[in-house]
């Protein structure tokens, strides 16, 4: 007859079995979870031979939307023949400004008419600023400008190198002149 084996060294086996499980379990979480970290961080240097060896290490961007945009903003520059500078909204009628959190399609709006498909719309827009400035803007304006600004979304290999999450751009057209009032 066989003996039966000693329980409580069983159970013990086991135990020991669960938690090395739940170690690993904890330790390939942490990892995967750092690989999302930006590359020079400390952590994720510690991580990086485990995620190597696993192929857990991520080089690809699952979300990212290209491009993307944080925020936007359109600015019209009004010059008068004394170089003063004023600053009014790109809208009309009455120069509204851009509000990017309610008019996020405005800024798109103007992307497109700037476009090469757009331009025969754009070309219009200009006569119609530049007359309209001309009438009702005081003083003696001589050109303006349109400024569109945007905090590009970066990619996520560029922020994990550097940190910084976006890329600020500011395209300007023109200047554009006006004629007399």
């Amino acid at each position: 007859m066989t003996s039966a084996p000693d329980v409580p060294q069983a159970k013990k086996k086991h135990r020991f079995l669960c938690w090395l499980i739940i170690a690993f379990a904890t330790f390939h979480a942490a990892s995967m979870v750092t690989a999302l970290l930006p590359a020079k961080s400390s952590i994720r240097t510690f991580f990086r031979p485990y995620q190597l060896l696993t192929g857990t290490e991520q080089h690809w961007i699952m979300f990212q939307t290209i491009p993307n945009i944080q925020e936007a903003n359109v600015r019209l520059e009004v010059r008068d023949a004394s170089g003063e500078s004023k600053e009014l909204g790109p809208f009309l009628p009455g120069f509204h400004p851009f509000n990017m959190r309610s008019r996020v399609r405005h800024f798109y709006l103007m992307n497109r008419l700037s476009s090469a498909p757009g331009e025969p719309y754009f070309d219009a827009y200009i006569r119609n600023l530049a007359s309209t400035i001309a009438r009702t803007v005081p003083g003696t304006p001589v050109e303006f400008l349109l400024h569109y600004d945007a905090n590009y979304i970066r990619k996520l290999e560029n922020i994990r190198d550097d940190g910084e999450m976006t890329l600020s751009r500011t395209e300007t057209r023109g200047p554009f002149p006006i004629d007399g009032k």
